[in-house]
């Protein structure tokens, strides 16, 4: 999946802009939805945001070929199953291609498991200031990455991450 991301990556085109939360109109999150508690946390975190009036869309992984129960069908959230999937793990239809053509302000990667389903999504996403945890592997995918935060820990990443984004380009 790496060399096919390298691949695309080639071709990509995107304008980086540094945005806070209060300069943000659009903000993407991209998250693993695979248990309850995973959904839970990531759909808490898009409330949160939507509360503040931003324009919110969000892509999440389900180690599926159906949808569970929990996962509303909505029109801020999307989701890729195994269904959705080609032999090498790329995600293939419509809504992940419009959602990586999507300019979002910011763009929110959860995803602190490493599904590369997902990772091909960020990698490839036109959004103008990427954000995700911290690995030597992923430099030149992110724009900001928070350090020092374990795989299991998406609260305290979300609160970190909310820090920042409150902090950033302040005037």
């Amino acid at each position: 999946m790496n060399g096919v991301i390298k691949k695309e990556q080639k071709h990509l085109s995107r304008k980086l802009k540094i945005s806070n939360l209060e300069q943000a109109k659009s903000i993407g999150v991209v998250y693993n939805a695979s248990t309850e508690n995973d959904f839970g946390r990531a759909a808490s975190l898009i409330r949160h945001l939507q509360a503040q009036d931003k324009i919110v869309k969000s892509i999440a992984y389900v180690n599926y070929k159906e949808l569970p129960h929990y996962l509303p069908t909505k029109l801020n959230y999307d989701y890729i199953t195994t269904k959705d999937l080609t032999w090498c793990g790329k995600p293939d239809n419509k809504f992940v291609t419009d959602f990586k053509n999507y300019e979002f302000d910011i763009l929110i990667d959860l995803n602190l498991a490493e599904n590369h389903s997902l990772r091909y999504v960020v990698a490839l996403s036109k959004a103008k200031f990427k954000i995700g945890l911290y690995n030597d592997k992923y430099n030149d995918m992110y724009d900001f990455m928070l350090e020092g935060i374990g795989q299991g820990k998406v609260s305290l990443y979300i609160k970190e991450l909310l820090h920042y984004l409150e902090i950033f380009n302040r005037k």
